[in-house]
């Protein structure tokens, strides 16, 4: 009876270690989220400033790839469609 005793006592107190090693885990994960959530903080202006830097440097290409990207995409494809219709009739005359 008194080693069934022990071993359950034992048990309970590697449960008590694994539930301590358990929250210190925890703990550490929260206070690096912690840590990172404030760099990102600080970081923020510098992200904004250097957005708003690219969006004023590339105003004129930006815009004129919005108006006229989907024209330029399908001129692109047809183009190369014509060239693999070429490339098709070569190799279907010269065999």
């Amino acid at each position: 009876m008194q080693v069934h005793l022990d071993k359950l006592s034992d048990e309970i107190e590697e449960s008590e270690n694994w539930i301590e090693e358990e929250e210190n885990l925890e703990r550490m994960h929260y206070e690096e989220y912690m840590y990172l959530r404030d760099l990102e903080w600080e970081q923020n202006p510098r992200n904004e400033e250097r957005d708003h830097k690219i969006d004023t440097k590339y105003a004129k290409p930006i815009a004129y790839m919005t108006n006229h990207g989907p024209g330029l995409a399908l001129l692109t494809i047809g183009f190369m469609v014509l060239v693999a219709v070429g490339i098709t009739y070569l190799i279907m005359n010269y065999k």
